[in-house]
């Protein structure tokens, strides 16, 4: 197998890595998932699968604000660039490549180079057409989108991951009342699996029931994740000190790189135009890979036609998407 080892120590820690990062993005989780990657580098330096699962783990530390952007997308670039020197063939290489472009690059033309090279040499991987789907979501071709991503629910129909991406692109792609049911599954596969009870509750959110969508966010396990949408939520039922005490989680340091487009969400859905702007080229400066979502995230729906907008458009060099 491409990329492969045959020191079975190493695939027993490979193994390892992939389940903790399975578990999805709990940091105990995720550190789990590098420490077991490095142990089968360690034993098997030409691993190349095994870099792949450490790039995609530091991938998933810089995303959660775990670590810095620039310490995560330093560690995952290196294991990645490792990875395509090891097995150039090694479709995964070429996911995780994906990730690092359109997250931490905004390279949207070389994020759809790479993808097309991984689909190229594996067309029926879960990892696959679940990047493909993300790079055609967040240009805002939906349909495209949720086929690819269905594809890769029903290549593996148990991965708690390829449930939850599904509802993860029907949630980005205003498909809603799909995406409930989606990730209401994701949670039937695993309680406690971070990131579903929030797209659970945006989602009751945007459909007007917002006394559910407070519900409901009460369980997300991820504290950034909880503190944003309980900021808006909140607002929306005229509770505006609990919102605030909400973002003050999110905002202790307007200057910090952590949750700036948490910020610029919750400023745009606030009506305070002129911080969100503030925060969304913090965004920038940063590198945020909240970024890579900007057309497609619905919290900023309000800004869209602000000429200032429009201009954060064309210096991202990002294409436009089209919401159908």
């Amino acid at each position: 197998i491409s990329g492969g080892t045959k020191n079975k120590e190493a695939f027993n820690a490979y193994l390892l890595g992939e389940h903790h990062r399975n578990r999805g993005d709990d940091e105990a989780a995720v550190r789990a998932a590098i420490s077991a990657f490095r142990k089968a580098i360690d034993l098997d330096p030409n691993y190349a699968r095994a870099y792949v699962g450490l790039a995609n783990s530091w991938g998933r530390m810089a995303a959660n604000s775990f670590v810095s952007y620039q310490e995560g997308t330093g560690h995952m670039e290196a294991a990645v660039d490792k990875a395509i020197e090891l097995a150039p063939d090694l479709a995964d290489a070429y996911v995780a490549k994906t990730f690092l472009l359109i997250s931490y690059k905004r390279d949207f033309l070389g994020a759809q180079k790479a993808v097309s090279k991984a689909v190229e040499l594996n067309p029926g991987s879960v990892e696959v057409q679940m990047e493909y789907a993300r790079i055609r979501c967040y240009r805002g071709d939906a349909d495209e989108a949720i086929a690819a991503a269905r594809k890769a629910r029903d290549l593996d129909p148990v991965s708690v991951f390829a449930n939850h991406f599904l509802g993860h692109v029907l949630y980005f792609s205003r498909h809603y009342e799909d995406a409930i049911p989606a990730l209401r599954h994701t949670l039937e596969m695993n309680p406690q699996y971070p990131k579903p009870h929030y797209f659970i509750a945006m989602s009751l959110f945007w459909l007007g029931d917002v006394e559910a969508a407070w519900e409901e966010i009460q369980q997300e396990p991820l504290d950034w994740m909880r503190w944003a949408a309980s900021s808006v939520i909140l607002h929306r039922l005229g509770r505006i000190d609990e919102a605030e005490a909400n973002f003050a989680n999110l905002s202790a340091d307007e200057e910090q790189e952590f949750a700036t487009i948490q910020r610029a969400d919750t400023y745009a859905q606030w009506g305070n135009v002129e911080m969100a702007f503030r925060n969304l080229d913090l965004a920038v400066e940063y590198g945020d890979p909240g970024l890579s979502q900007l057309h497609v995230d619905p919290f900023l729906d309000p800004i869209r036609d602000d000429p200032r907008y429009i201009a954060l458009v064309h210096k991202l060099g990002a294409p436009r998407a089209h919401i159908s």
